[in-house]
């Protein structure tokens, strides 16, 4: 999917409009699942790539939250 194709422009409005109906605590789960099916769309061998991007970012996230203080956790 692109940014200029008919399927985005239906695409955008509906993730909006459920955006606002979703209640605040499953906000982020919707915009992920929007995400991946945005990057699959497009190819989906770029699914794998993203979901693998996303743990490996939320692993190293939460080690570093873990750490005992700011120094630390900067390279």
């Amino acid at each position: 999917m692109l940014f200029n194709t008919i399927e985005y422009v239906v695409f955008l409005p509906i993730v909006i409009i459920l955006y606002y109906l979703i209640p605040n605590k499953y906000r982020w789960i919707f915009l992920l699942a929007a995400s991946y099916y945005f990057y699959m769309s497009w190819k989906v061998e770029y699914l794998f790539l993203i979901i693998f991007s996303t743990l490996v970012d939320y692993i190293a996230g939460r080690k570093m939250g873990n750490l005992p203080d700011k120094k630390s956790r900067r390279p």
